[in-house]
């Protein structure tokens, strides 16, 4: 995100514009009191570095921005072009987004976490149905398991493998009928250990 440095010289400036045309006066309006207007305010040191920004964006969008000492962002509460998505990025000191919580009307809640080389790693989410999900992934963004719940339905674990074939099924086939289904390495298919005649399979060879 493109940041704007004020030197000290120019606060003041701003300031005056602000108070003197951010009321309204050049629409006709009323003056109100106590405001000063602007499309942007930095926080900045006496040494003119900003560590801290509140504005919009060039799509018009607000957003609110906190910077550490090397200037990186480590701190970011943004919408969508819509308005209608709410972000909030914790990044690191090397620039990378690390954990994004965001809120939406259509996705749910969540959040997501990344790795130091920018990997989606990790996410939990109550999607809008108030189903809450896990999923993990590998350093290639492949889902290694998959933790799912329902306030009604079944709900069930999945552990796959890198090809993203399913390993180990935890679950209900329905409510109060648990099933645990593992893939048999001779045939390749998944068996249902709590099954009898499943579970006689694969048991070792004498």
């Amino acid at each position: 995100m493109r940041r704007i440095l004020l030197s000290s010289n120019l606060i003041p400036t701003i300031l005056v514009i602000g108070c003197t045309y951010g009321l309204g006066s050049l629409h006709g309006q009323p003056k109100e009191p106590n405001r000063v207007s602007a499309e942007r305010f930095d926080v900045v040191d006496a040494e003119g570095r900003v560590h801290g920004s509140f504005g919009l964006s060039e799509d018009k969008v607000p957003h609110l921005s906190l910077y550490d000492k090397q200037g990186e962002t480590r701190l970011m509460l943004y919408f969508d072009e819509n308005r209608s998505i709410t972000h909030l990025i914790f990044g690191d000191e090397n620039g990378k987004n690390r954990l994004n919580i965001f809120v939406s009307p259509t996705e749910g809640t969540g959040l997501g976490i990344r790795d130091k080389k920018d990997t989606d790693r990790l996410e939990i989410s109550l999607n809008e149905d108030d189903i809450p999900g896990v999923w993990m992934r590998d350093r290639q963004e492949r889902v290694r398991l998959a933790a799912l719940g329902s306030t009604e339905g079944p709900a069930g674990i999945v552990v796959q493998d890198e090809n993203m074939k399913s390993l180990i099924k935890i679950g209900e086939k329905s409510k109060s009928e648990p099933e645990i289904n593992y893939r048999d390495p001779r045939s390749g298919l998944l068996r249902n250990i709590l099954n009898r005649d499943d579970h006689e399979r694969l048991l070792p060879h004498k």
